[in-house]
């Protein structure tokens, strides 16, 4: 993708907390692809710490190329819209931070 000059552009976020977390709290945020169209994806997380749901949060991520110094919007290939919504289905394993 660094050759072809493709990134993935954060077009709105937004999180809300239900419980505080604190430094070294051990959580895990589970990561879904819930959308995919033609130029953008929506990733949804879930934040827990042990059995506890801390929080959610979106991020909608737009397709692009940086051309010329200007980045522009474009379709996502099929392939990795084929793979999106793979890992939308499946949901990614859960990450354990620390």
């Amino acid at each position: 993708m660094l050759e072809e000059k493709i990134g993935f552009g954060s077009l709105d976020v937004g999180c809300t907390f239900k419980k505080p977390l604190l430094y070294g709290d051990q959580i895990r945020v589970r990561t879904m692809v819930t959308e995919v169209n033609n130029k953008t994806f929506r990733l949804e997380h879930e934040i827990n710490r042990g059995d506890e749901l801390a929080g959610k949060g979106f991020e909608l991520r737009g397709w692009i190329k940086f051309d010329e110094g200007k980045t522009k919007a474009y379709p996502i290939p099929d392939d990795a819209r084929i793979k999106l919504t793979q890992v939308g289905v499946k949901r990614f394993t859960p990450t354990e931070i620390i």
